[in-house]
């Protein structure tokens, strides 16, 4: 997917599943209560470094900060629509099993 920031073009990829463990990190992250500044700071910078390396893999050119956090976004709503085509697929499948696997595998147990 193709997204201009600021007259820079940015291609942004689906994350991939090496990745998975990593994203939930930073949402596990994200989601916990600070129990003091130091500590809000430090997961502060946690979840930067976890968020550098997650656009590091999914998007080119290397965003400026400013750019990052909705290139995130974009990553999750791209990873999130990619899972749903997958599920909608298998749904499809069960309900029309004649139809078969592109590659011509069969998805049946």
């Amino acid at each position: 997917m193709k997204i201009e920031l600021d007259n820079i073009e940015y291609d942004v990829q689906p994350l991939p599943l090496e990745l998975s463990y990593i994203s939930a990190l930073y949402a596990e992250k994200a989601n916990q209560k600070a129990k003091s500044i130091e500590d809000g700071l430090t997961r502060g910078k946690e979840l930067v470094e976890i968020r550098k390396l997650l656009l590091q893999d999914c998007v080119s050119p290397t965003p400026k900060p400013e750019h990052e956090t909705l290139l995130h976004i974009a990553i999750n709503k791209l990873t999130l629509a990619q899972n749903e085509r997958v599920e909608q697929f298998f749904r499809d499948q069960k309900q029309h099993p004649e139809k078969g696997c592109p590659d011509g595998a069969n998805s049946a147990p």
